[in-house]
């Protein structure tokens, strides 16, 4: 994990300040470090490697982009060209997957992160006016002035949701950067926010032309975002799911030497399915990393629970359990949000044949607690009707767009379980290697929103494309990396040992790696126990046991992967709650 930590001046930040950051980034072992004190403020940032961490300072001010940066014609911006920019357009907003940040001589600091919000950033005011801001929640006790407490409303949206809402999260006053926002702090003022439009969409009148249009669209970003690496020589994550092979097909068309990152054990359908794309593309021999050490599950629960204050919910990312991994990786994320159709037919009612607010609701809601259950935690009645008024509010936007129901679902898909539980795992990567994201590319985005749910549902799009590129690819066997694998399907293609294990409803990786009953999770719940009473200062004992029972461990689930996901939020709360803010 990157660690960002920017600050006003105040009187402590030469000294202990400094020390605490500059702790903190020995603790991460970040290889690349760099820590800038001024007259006006502080810098602390750490980084997998020098090629994602560019700065300059200049009379105008200090700048930072840790990541890449693109502007509108897909040229690489240098921290001095943002700060011009932002100077000119105050809302302008980059394509990448990236955290900018400018400091100004008069003390104001402006940041601002890709424009899907995926990289994480939070900021608060100290008692004094000053602003302080860290790329995790539990990173701004580098600041000795910091104090954490409990925000109910973040907490229910973390409890109900999986994420809270509105950039909130589970501490009071303390507020995530916005998407599309550059958001500028000066002492003793409210914060300034600049918002940027997405750029005007495409209206193709037909499939046909859809497809032309998707076209272009995608060799640009493709060609764009992967030559930031400045080499031919890239990782790329290859699950085996339509998303991944699609994107290393790209790549690879557009001129890198690729080696495919698979997650998984020999066996599973997902590293079959992956061995299957790599020797179909003629790729080298890639890189298989097992995730079944429960060391590697503890380190992404402390990781997730003692600095990123629960975001991204309970639900971890992929666990890398070494190095090895080139500077670079190409990544497919959220692609089946975007364009497999996944954010649009979330709201979907294939009965009714309408799009559904409280189905939208109930389906985000399969990721959390029952609204009644998040009420009734609470001590204090006037806090638990947070999950109420939240549930309201998603309701009521849904109800007002009228017409545009399946932009509501888009929008709100990408705001809330695209942003806070699939987008988390960029930054879990960022610890190693930094991920290039085609999705974080504006005009792409806003073409795919535009579009209706009949050119994008089932993968239309993306199949026709397929079909016309790499048709190959498409033969074979296994769609995505989750529970809806139907391997009976495709019986030939699989040794017979294998079938048998899918006959007798073999777990798939997801609920593996999710499973109470791992040794991963046992370790993980061993270590959650233990700081539970920190939860009792806001939720009550006996309800908190009823929903979260300390044998959760030793309880079979069928589906662990979405039943489990409230009390893996409960224990990255408990774990989080019960630290001393040390910095």
């Amino acid at each position: 994990m990157s660690l960002v930590f920017l600050a006003q001046t105040s009187p402590d930040l030469p000294g202990d300040c400094q020390k605490r950051a500059e702790r903190a980034l020995r603790h991460e072992a970040l290889p690349v470090q760099w820590v800038h004190p001024s007259d006006t403020g502080f810098l602390a940032v750490g980084a997998p490697q020098a090629d994602v961490l560019q700065t300059g300072v200049s009379e105008e001010g200090t700048a930072m982009i840790l990541g890449y940066a693109l502007d509108e014609e897909g040229h690489a911006l240098t921290p001095q060209a943002l700060m011009a920019r932002w100077g000119q357009e105050p809302s302008f907003q980059p394509d990448g997957f990236f955290l900018a940040a400018v400091m100004r001589p008069d003390g104001s600091l402006s940041v601002a992160v890709d424009p899907l919000g995926l990289y994480p950033a939070f900021y608060t005011a100290l008692p004094d006016g000053r602003w302080i801001v860290a790329s995790a929640a539990g990173d701004l006790a580098i600041h000795p002035s910091f104090r954490k407490a409990p925000d109910p409303e973040g907490i229910s949206g973390l409890l109900l949701l999986n994420n809270p809402l509105d950039d909130r999260t589970v501490l009071r006053n303390v507020r995530q950067i916005p998407i599309r926002t550059v958001v500028t702090l000066s002492k003793g003022k409210p914060a300034v926010f600049h918002t940027a439009p997405l750029p005007e969409p495409d209206h193709p009148e037909s499939f046909e032309q859809a497809l032309e249009l998707f076209s272009s669209h995608w060799s640009r970003v493709i060609r764009q975002h992967s030559s930031l690496a400045g080499t031919l020589d890239c990782d790329v994550l290859l699950s085996g799911g339509r998303d991944s092979r699609m994107a290393a097909f790209s790549v690879k068309k557009a001129g890198f030497s690729l080696r495919p990152v698979t997650f998984g054990l020999r066996g599973e359908y997902e590293v079959i399915a992956a061995r299957a794309v790599n020797r179909q593309m003629r790729l080298r021999k890639g890189l298989l990393f097992r995730d079944d050490d429960p060391r590697l599950c503890l380190k992404a629960w402390q990781t997730r629970a003692l600095r990123s204050g629960g975001h991204g919910g309970g639900s971890f990312g992929a666990l890398i359990p070494q190095a090895g991994l080139r500077p670079w990786l190409q990544h497919g994320i959220l692609l089946d949000d975007l364009l497999g159709g996944y954010a649009t037919r979330f709201s979907w009612d294939p009965d009714s044949q309408k799009h559904d607010g409280k189905l939208f609701f109930d389906k985000l809601n399969r990721w959390g607690l029952p609204e009644e259950t998040v009420s009734g935690l609470f001590r204090d009645q006037e806090e638990g009707a947070w999950a109420g008024q939240l549930k309201l509010r998603m309701l009521r936007d849904f109800a007002e767009r009228t017409g545009e129901e399946g932009t509501a679902s888009f929008d709100w898909k990408f705001r809330t379980r695209c942003r806070h539980h699939l987008g988390a795992s960029l930054w879990e990567f960022s610890r190693y290697t930094w991920p290039t994201v085609p999705a974080c590319d504006q005009k792409l985005f806003s073409f795919f929103r535009s579009l209706p749910l009949e050119w994008v549902n089932n993968r239309a799009l993306q199949t026709a494309w397929m079909h016309r590129n790499c048709p190959e690819l498409l033969r074979i066997p296994f769609e995505d990396n989750t529970h809806r694998f139907a391997g009976e399907l495709f019986s030939r293609r699989w040794p017979a040992w294998r079938k048998r294990l899918f006959a007798n409803e073999q777990p798939l990786r997801y609920h593996r790696v999710f499973s109470m009953q791992s040794p991963g999770w046992r370790a993980v719940s061993r270590e959650a126990e233990a700081a539970r009473e920190a939860l009792f200062a806001f939720l009550e004992p006996d309800k908190l046991e009823s929903v979260w029972p300390k044998d959760v461990a030793d309880r079979p689930y069928p589906n662990p992967f979405a039943a489990l996901a409230g009390v893996r939020s409960l224990m990255v709360l408990a774990g989080y709650f019960s630290q001393e803010d040390a910095g």
